[in-house]
Formats: C-alpha cells, sequence, structure tokens
C-alpha cells in the first residue's frame, strides 16, 4: 500500500457581510482583500487557493486541501482564522474600529453537483 498516496479535496466557501451591506465598493479595497486571501493561503502548504471572487457584499473562495495520511487541516479553525484574520486586516486597513465585518455564518461546501443553486439559496437567505 502507498501511504504517501495524496488527493485532493475541492471546496467552496463563502463569507457575507454583516446585515449584508456593501463593504467592497472599491477596486482598490477588492484588492487589498484579495491580497489578504491570498496571503493566508500562501503559509499552508496542504492548501490550495484556486479561485477568489469579491463582491460587494460576499467573497467566495475555492480552493483545495490535500488529503493523506501526513495532513492535519482543521478545516471548521483554518475557515475560523481566515474570517477573523481577513476581517481585522481590512479593518486595519480602513482604519475602521467596528468589531467585524463578516456575519456569523458562512457557507462551506464541497464541490458538487447543482453547488450554484446552493449557493444562490443561501445568498437568498442573507
Amino acid at each position: 500500500m502507498n501511504y504517501n498516496y495524496k488527493e485532493y479535496l475541492g471546496y467552496k466557501c463563502i463569507f457575507c457581510t454583516k446585515e449584508y451591506k456593501s463593504i467592497f465598493r472599491t477596486k482598490e479595497l477588492k484588492e487589498k482583500m484579495r491580497e489578504i486571501i491570498n496571503s493566508y493561503f500562501t503559509q499552508n502548504k496542504d492548501v490550495e487557493l484556486k479561485d477568489l471572487y469579491v463582491n460587494l457584499k460576499h467573497i467566495e473562495i475555492t480552493f483545495k486541501i490535500m488529503s493523506s495520511k501526513d495532513t492535519s487541516i482543521d478545516l471548521p479553525r483554518f475557515i475560523s482564522n481566515l474570517k477573523s484574520v481577513s476581517s481585522r486586516k481590512v479593518l486595519q486597513y480602513l482604519n475602521s474600529n467596528i468589531s467585524g465585518i463578516w456575519a456569523k455564518n458562512y457557507l462551506l461546501a464541497t464541490q458538487e453537483y447543482l453547488l450554484d443553486q446552493k449557493i444562490a439559496i443561501f445568498l437568498e437567505t442573507q
């Protein structure tokens, strides 16, 4: 048996802004968020950012995680830290003292059949 076999699991994650407010209005702020997310992902060799979309009221992140015997990603902690880091750094950039930019809930789904429809339903409820 080959225990070093590596397989990747694909995910889509969406964070919505608090009260679904339009925060990312400028190209500069969208670029700053992309920079923050890219930096966070490059710090972990077992996670690869595939795509990032910054909307006015939410961000969509597509990524993959290496699945092997040697990988120990705590996915809920990884996502929670990503939310905290990205919120804190954007607020520092804006020189703002509000408590955070993200709503408490988020969508995390494996890439699967009908995922676009599930995302649409999630966003409608925000």
